[in-house]
């Protein structure tokens, strides 16, 4: 999840960035890379549930979509893209499987 997640030697980035969930049994966690300045957020479903949260974005201006990747237990315990997310108004609508890691990859507009 924080290293070669894409199989092309990419990591979760360099510099710490805050983030923060007010959703029980959830976990967020994200890392800005210093050279590109791309975004990665971790997003951690411990819950039975899958769930639909929305992600604010502050003070980053993000592409019009941003790249993903899950982990389920459920799908072998393997990490594997998946669609794309849209960023509308510093907004992200999810899809967050039960027992899962989401990982997002926010290029700079």
């Amino acid at each position: 999840m924080y290293r070669n997640y894409d199989g092309a030697g990419s990591t979760f980035g360099t510099v710490s960035v805050g983030a923060s969930t007010s959703l029980s049994g959830v976990a967020v966690y994200a890392a800005r890379d210093d050279v590109s300045s791309i975004v990665r957020v971790v997003v951690i479903n411990k819950t039975q549930s899958a769930l639909t949260p929305t992600m604010d974005l502050l003070d980053f201006s993000a592409a019009a979509t941003a790249k993903r990747w899950i982990w389920t237990a459920a799908a072998g315990g393997t990490l594997a893209p998946a669609t794309d997310v849209t960023v509308a108004s510093g907004k992200v609508a999810l899809d967050v499987p039960a027992q899962s890691m989401t990982l997002l990859v926010f290029s700079k507009q």
